[in-house]
């Protein structure tokens, strides 16, 4: 939102600018217009511009290196402009309010349109065995949370602990005793909440549930809000390469991004700075861990202003953040399930094949199944026990046997001339399982595109084109690799990135001895990545 001429020209002569300085001034703040558009309208170079610029940012103290200049000085006239408001006598309290009460609204206006698109990151999702984006709402069940943490046993003790006929490690210090509460209720009672879970326990859906429920024109879930989902991921890796870790500067450019409104970077920062936004922090425990320190201090730096925020972590990479409240995710309910089913088999089939949901339903409730229906307590062990039903019209029994099945079954259906004579199943199987531990062990869980095609060309021995098609070809027919964003690509989730690195461990390391796990166990035993990869093993080798 541009300023005032007669307020910009008032500051402009208090900071002395030259005649050409203000000219800019003017045209930058008052008008929105960027350099290129500026140089055009006074008719001279991008260059005499930003020498222009520089001589305006020294004169409001503004001289740090690098990009950020425009927003601090941006961020100065906003606080000039609320004092002279607060000040003046013919502009009432109640105006100001009402100014950026009409400014929320039209900024979700804008918003809605990319949040509710079909093909929307925000209200779409992938899916295990879809082949196309599966709206939010279609799948998301309502979650529960524990207000106090479950307590889990460490891990050095996980031989004696492990048992897969008894309990898993997954199932450890479940308290299934303790109080849930509706996710919903959480949210609306503590302004900052940091919401744990196990991987796959519906974290990333949630966040994006409520963003898709908060902007809906007749929601009464913060209508007077503007919801932002934030991968924190994609935050840290903007901020190494701009060298810039301010969270609010970053929020402004993608909430106008967002809102396809390049010209309104003023409007973006007001409702941030005045607190009237559904901050969503999507997988701190996702941001690589040589900047995990820099995203923490971020984002302790934006909470500090008085937006709601609401930020996700593994429940064991669990971060401490002054004022936020920490929830964890609770397990599915047998309600929850059931629930789940329903809406999976109605996606999946369209109605073709409706019976098949009251069947599983039923099997799980049977006493020879039981070891199985334990594990379905989380969207992404449910969602693979569908694929697995839906294949074969039966369960079984242990985990490791129900990844190998769903996998199995995604990988069958990986067909396609005239490849079919490389990608074999042994090879499929194969060529993930030697992927998987290759990137498990550079701790790579989102690599580039160019470290995938490379893979590829060398284990295929085939050409760069031919490695673009494998790659696509295993995302659009198998789910098992997925492009997260432009250029990068991970497993779909971290459980079966985990599972193909046990996999190759098992499988395709020539079977690896007793001995030869122990001596890669006393190297890892200290790595909490590897823990589940190890109760993998162990579950297989019983």
């Amino acid at each position: 939102m541009p300023f005032a001429q007669n307020f910009l020209t008032e500051i402009a002569d208090e900071k002395n600018l030259t005649e050409k300085e203000k000219d800019v001034f003017l045209l930058l703040f008052g008008k929105d217009k960027n350099k290129v558009q500026i140089a055009n309208e006074i008719e001279t170079t991008e260059t005499a511009i930003s020498t222009r610029l520089t001589g305006i940012y020294r004169k409001f103290g503004i001289n740090d290196p690098g990009a950020g200049k425009e927003m601090k000085l941006r961020r100065y006239l906003e606080t000039r402009q609320k004092q002279s408001l607060i000040s003046s006598p013919d502009l009432p309290a109640e105006s100001v309010k009402d100014d950026i009460d009409a400014l929320v609204q039209q900024m979700r206006s804008r918003l809605l349109p990319f949040i509710t698109a079909p093909h929307s990151p925000i209200g779409t999702m992938k899916m295990l065995s879809v082949s196309k984006s599966v709206p939010v709402d279609k799948i998301y069940i309502d979650l529960n949370v524990l207000e106090q943490l479950s307590c889990r046993s460490h891990f050095s003790n996980w031989r004696q602990e492990f048992d897969p006929d008894r309990e898993d490690f997954d199932r450890f210090g479940l308290s299934l005793a303790q109080k849930r509460v509706e996710a919903l209720w959480a949210v609306k009672e503590y302004p900052k909440l940091m919401v744990l879970g196990k991987p796959g326990s519906g974290k990333t859906t949630f966040l994006k549930s409520l963003a898709v429920t908060c902007i809906q024109p007749e929601t009464e879930l913060f209508a007077d809000l503007v919801p932002l989902f934030v991968t924190l991921r994609d935050f840290a890796e903007e901020a190494r390469e701009t060298q810039s870790w301010n969270l609010l500067d970053y929020l402004t450019l993608l909430l106008v991004k967002q809102c396809n409104r390049c010209d309104d970077r003023a409007s973006a920062e007001k409702i941030l700075t005045q607190g009237r936004s559904l901050v969503l922090l999507d997988g701190l425990d996702e941001v690589p861990p040589e900047y995990l320190k820099s995203a923490i201090d971020a984002v302790r730096e934006f909470g500090c202003k008085s937006n709601r925020l609401i930020v996700t972590c593994r429940t064991q990479s669990q971060q401490y953040l002054d004022g936020f409240r920490d929830v964890e995710v609770a397990d599915f309910t047998e309600e929850q399930v059931d629930r789940f089913v329903d809406n999976w088999f109605k996606i999946v089939d369209s109605g073709s094949q409706a019976s098949l949901a009251p069947q599983l339903k039923q099997q799980l409730r049977q006493t020879e199944n039981k070891p199985i229906a334990e594990l379905a307590v989380t969207p992404v062990l449910l969602n693979l026990i569908c694929v697995v039903f839906q294949g074969q019209g039966k369960l079984p029994e242990k985990r490791f046997k129900l990844y190998e099945d769903a996998t199995d079954k995604l990988l069958i259906r990986l067909k396609r001339e005239p490849m079919n004579e490389i990608l074999t199943f042994p090879k499929k199987e194969q060529f993930l399982a030697e992927l998987a531990f290759m990137l498990f062990q550079n701790n790579d869980y989102f690599p580039e595109q160019r470290t995938l095609e490379e893979f590829i060309e060398s284990y295929f021995r085939v050409d760069r084109f031919v490695a673009k098609e494998f790659l696509k070809i295993f995302e659009t027919e198998t789910g098992l690799l997925i492009e997260r964003s432009a250029g990068y690509w991970s497993f779909s989730h971290l459980t079966l990135h985990e599972y193909f690195v046990a996999l190759k461990i098992t499988k395709f390391n020539g079977k690896a001895t007793d001995s030869e796990i122990e001596q890669l166990l006393k190297r890892h035993i200290l790595d909490s990545n590897w823990h589940e990869v190890f109760l993998l093993i162990a579950e297989q080798k019983k």
